[in-house]
């Protein structure tokens, strides 16, 4: 259950900031419609980049910026 909602949370993250997102984990958790807490987004942009389907750089301790992996997003939600 959790990779399920672990995909769901990165097809948000895709749909609504692009492929390159650069907001705080609580920035994100502002706009998150699954309410869901910072805790619980850090935990999936880690096992995301874990994965492959980020990159994430760092621009301080609490600035981040999260590059989507196309390929894989692509791979990931191709139809058929």
């Amino acid at each position: 259950m959790r990779n399920f909602l672990k995909i769901g949370f990165f097809l948000w993250l895709v749909k609504t900031y692009g492929y390159t997102v650069c907001k705080t984990y609580q920035e994100i958790e502002t706009d998150c419609v699954h309410q869901i807490n910072y805790v619980t987004i850090r935990s999936y942009l880690l096992c995301l980049e874990k994965d492959g389907y980020i990159s994430v750089k760092n621009k301080g301790t609490h600035h981040r910026e999260y590059h989507i992996n196309v390929e894989a997003y692509k791979k990931l939600f191709a139809n058929g």
